[in-house]
């Protein structure tokens, strides 16, 4: 029989002839520097009650002693549930944690909130209740397996989020700049419909953030002024630009928003200097 791999058909595959006394679920609860774990058997006896422990290598040895002396000798497959916590899970998820022939999942908490209101606890939040909805979950075969990488996929991954991140970063900052401009130079975004993706509007948002100052230079001296810094201005465009500054009403913020805008734009050249 062909089956799903990670999913419930699989599960049930595997122990639909297996007592229940002899299927473990070992739920996993992390913190920032602790956790709390639990063991049950698929009756829903507990085996051990719920315990906190560091998250070191003394203490995580010291919660593995007493989670192996609290599993039967016969049982038939352990299940280890972690529910995902950012990166503070990760420790208990690598590979060598646990002992061989453990079935180590990973719990979305999305999911185990959703079991929390199931379980009629919608609004309360503790170390205790999670381990109680992450073991339900568990006996119904949810969660992903943990798959070893090697450290080349690991270092690629690390990265790909890393560079997603700067991205993420990137974006609030164009985002917040161009709010900034819209308080100091308000009619800007009339004459140009990308600011921050062509040269000569970077170039008035570096240097031209007072409107005032690129009405009094005019069109021309302002294509000089480009010429110089290696952007080519059209006289359309050059015009358009110092009719929106004469007719630009800035807000009663345009002072700070320039001091804020100047700080957002260094930010956003480094960005992308990383990003590049």
């Amino acid at each position: 029989m062909r089956t799903l791999r990670g999913s419930s058909v699989e599960w049930t595959a595997r122990t639909e002839e297996v007592p229940l006394r002899e299927l473990i679920a070992v739920p996993v609860d992390v913190g920032k520097s602790s956790a709390m774990v639990m063991a049950c058997d698929f009756t829903g006896r507990v085996l051990l009650s719920a315990v906190e422990f560091p998250l070191t290598r003394a203490g995580v040895g010291q919660m593995l002693a007493r989670v192996q002396a609290a599993v039967p000798a016969g049982a038939q497959l352990v299940r280890v549930g972690v529910e995902a916590a950012g990166h503070y899970h990760r420790p208990l998820t690598t590979v060598g944690v646990w002992p061989d022939g453990w079935q180590v999942v990973e719990l979305n908490p999305a999911h185990v909130s959703a079991q929390r209101r199931v379980n009629g606890q919608r609004g309360v939040k503790t170390d205790r209740v999670d381990l109680v909805a992450i073991a339900d979950l568990l006996l119904a075969g949810r969660g992903s397996p943990v798959i070893a990488c090697e450290e080349p996929l690991i270092e690629l991954a690390a990265w790909v989020a890393h560079r997603r991140r700067r991205g993420e970063v990137r974006t609030a900052t164009k985002n917040q700049l161009l709010t900034q401009l819209d308080r100091a130079f308000p009619a800007l975004s009339l004459a140009l419909a990308d600011v921050l993706g062509t040269k000569v509007g970077r170039l008035v948002a570096a240097h031209f953030a007072d409107p005032a100052r690129l009405a009094r230079l005019g069109p021309g001296r302002f294509r000089e002024f480009a010429a110089r810094r290696g952007v080519k201005v059209n006289r359309q465009v050059a015009a358009r630009l110092v009719e929106a500054a004469r007719t630009a009403l800035p807000t009663a913020e345009a002072g700070i928003a320039r001091q804020i805008l100047q700080a957002d734009f260094a930010l956003l050249c480094d960005l992308e200097a990383q990003i590049a």
